[in-house]
């Protein structure tokens, strides 16, 4: 799946990644499709800290992250 998107898009393409849990996806586009801009919405707590270390160590800087929930009724 992600070498199709990777295919699909030009370089300086924004994503966003909702549900981006640890940050595979995030990562991806980032370095891998030379994105833009990626936010990453992740709502659970432990995995939000998780996915903002793996950009840290990960030394990139087009990525934004947000802590929210996306579904209504969803609760964490």
């Amino acid at each position: 799946m992600l070498q199709k998107i990777h295919s699909l898009v030009k370089p300086g393409a924004r994503f966003v990644d909702v549900g981006a849990h640890l940050g595979n996806h995030t990562v991806y586009f980032a370095t891998e499709c030379g994105a833009s801009h990626v936010l990453a919405i992740e709502p659970h707590p432990w995995t939000y800290e998780t996915l903002r270390k793996t950009i840290a160590l990960n030394e990139i800087q087009v990525v934004e992250t947000k802590r929210v929930l996306v579904h209504p009724t969803w609760k964490t």
